[in-house]
């Protein structure tokens, strides 16, 4: 009888025990987690400045609004029209200048035509381009390029057989 009355006791001790600890911890936890919300801002700032919060990518996208339908066969003094799409991931609105060139016309100076267009901060601006094909034409490239970036899209035309 004796034996079973230590076992309780040592039992009843050891659950106190456990049940300390388990409040302990879950005070400690708790403290943790009310200093980190009230220290947010702080924690923010030194995990940016430590670089371990990712930056959004800047960048610009640049492409022809239907590539399936690109003019490929043009006869010289015929009109060519053709649009491309600027879509701004810059993080600010933007001016863009751009040029179209027509490479392989001789005796043409190639840039065709050259303008600037506002794209606002992730926003996209479709720009239509039309100009004549010059008299001397037989093949070329048509080059679009965002002139204050290395960014440019091309195709090629021929003159019909």
């Amino acid at each position: 009888m004796d034996v079973i009355n230590v076992n309780l006791a040592l039992e009843k001790r050891l659950l106190a025990k456990r049940r300390s600890v388990m409040i302990a911890a879950m005070l400690i936890i708790t403290a943790v987690v009310f200093f980190t919300y009230l220290k947010r801002d702080a924690i923010y700032a030194q995990m940016n400045a430590w670089l371990l919060i990712p930056k959004p990518e800047r960048f610009t996208e640049l492409y022809f609004s239907d590539h399936t339908n690109l003019p490929k066969r043009v006869s010289a003094g015929d009109r060519m029209r053709f649009s491309f799409v600027i879509v701004n991931h810059e993080g600010n609105a933007r001016s863009y200048g751009y040029s179209v060139h027509l490479i392989g016309a001789e005796n043409v100076d190639p840039i065709v035509v050259r303008d600037v267009t506002d794209v606002a901060s992730e926003e996209s601006k479709e720009v239509q381009v039309g100009f004549d094909v010059p008299e001397r034409f037989e093949t070329g490239e048509v080059v679009v390029q965002l002139t204050d970036m290395s960014q440019q899209i091309h195709f090629w035309i021929n003159k019909p057989e």
